[in-house]
């Protein structure tokens, strides 16, 4: 498959309702849980994901783009850290919707 950026963005304009419909209103401690040490709890995947819409999907799939596989994108992952987004998961995933419109 060839990466293609508006597919691309089609499929990730649809991330914020998928998983607003998956994850909102369930009880804390679903949302906080993982499985373990280097494990994502669904507030860690939220955060990275909006993390990643803010500060760096689009210069990463540029040089996907430009180098392919011969050049390895490193992503800033200190937006899935444990305490490090604020406030609850909802108040996160609505400051995500917003970015990913």
């Amino acid at each position: 498959m060839t990466f293609n950026l508006d597919e691309a963005v089609a499929v990730l304009a649809r991330t914020p309702v998928v998983l607003d419909a998956l994850l909102r209103d369930l009880p804390r401690p679903w949302i906080i849980a993982d499985e373990g040490e280097a494990t994502w709890s669904p507030r860690d995947v939220v955060a990275h994901l909006v993390h990643g819409e803010e500060t760096d999907w689009i210069p990463r799939a540029r040089i996907i783009l430009e180098h392919g596989e011969a050049r390895p994108t490193i992503s800033d992952t200190c937006g899935r850290s444990r305490g490090s987004w604020p406030g609850a998961m909802p108040r996160a995933w609505d400051r995500g919707g917003r970015t990913c419109r």
